[in-house]
């Protein structure tokens, strides 16, 4: 099989770091998010506003956790079955919920001109905007294109063809990330997008990614069509046991953060507290 990045370097000096121009254009690009983050929460601060430490962090570690599973070594192997799964669990479980629980579209409202400001905030609140985030249909939708999204990608040939053009290929890992931010924004997010998914919701949301890993996985190890590529069977194991144990992972992050809502009162709902979602509480 053909790899989408070519030939792995030869010298130990470059492996650590991918060096061709997609992955240097990527890894600059995440540094200028990041350090435009910083530098916005900087500002804030310094006017007397302040804005979490935490959530600075979170956002950073979210854009290096990117860069990290794209650029790094770990991308002169992603040819590899199993690795490029897991790369794309990683971008649709882990690095989600660091950048979203940065609030990055909060604190650009926040920086901007009131009237600037005003003109963003009319956007994220229009209706349409709020039809693919909030509200049971955006449930739905985002379900089906969170989960259906892996199961469509490995299970038919666009996985294979992924690995011999690379304009699919990076398209690929671009649209996972994406999957993952708006699975997410609503689970955890509190930019002003949308509104926060109710508790209950939440938990159907990522509990049912247990059962559709693991039958995922069993699907890619055992389907003809699937298991004929190399690899399979390691990829189907990634699947079944890293897609399940970052679902279970992921609802324990959301039922501490519901939890700590109800500390004091006893017999309420997680989501029936005002700021029941403001966990870590120093956050």
């Amino acid at each position: 099989m053909n790899s989408a990045h070519g030939a792995p370097p030869t010298t130990d000096a470059v492996n650590w770091w991918s060096t061709d121009t997609s992955s240097v254009a990527g890894t600059v690009i995440l540094i200028a998010l990041a350090s435009a983050f910083v530098i916005a929460a900087r500002r804030r601060s310094r006017s007397g506003r302040t804005w979490p430490r935490c959530r600075t962090w979170s956002y950073v570690g979210g854009c290096g956790v990117v860069a990290v599973t794209l650029f790094s070594g770990i991308a002169h192997y992603d040819d590899l079955f199993a690795v490029h799964v897991g790369q794309h669990l990683v971008l649709m479980m882990v690095a989600p919920i660091l950048l979203v629980y940065g609030g990055p579209l909060r604190l650009l409202t926040r920086a901007l001109p009131q009237r600037t400001r005003s003109e963003v905030t009319a956007v994220l609140a229009d209706p349409l905007v709020r039809r693919f985030t909030a509200g049971r249909r955006a449930v739905f939708w985002l379900c089906a294109d969170y989960y259906g999204a892996m199961a469509v990608y490995l299970l038919t040939p666009i996985y294979r063809w992924s690995t011999e053009h690379q304009w699919l290929h990076i398209s690929a890992h671009m649209y996972f990330l994406l999957c993952g931010l708006l699975f997410w924004i609503p689970l955890i997010g509190e930019d002003p997008i949308g509104r926060r998914t109710p508790w209950p919701t939440q938990r159907v949301m990522l509990t049912m990614g247990v059962p559709f890993y693991i039958a995922l996985g069993t699907a890619v190890a055992l389907l003809p069509t699937v298991s004929a590529l190399p690899g399979a069977a390691a990829a189907g194991t990634v699947l079944a046991l890293g897609g399940g144990a970052l679902s279970v992972a992921g609802l324990t992050v959301l039922w501490l953060r519901a939890h700590r809502g109800t500390v004091g009162l006893a017999g309420t709902r997680p989501d029936a507290i005002e700021g029941a979602g403001s966990w870590p509480a120093a956050c």
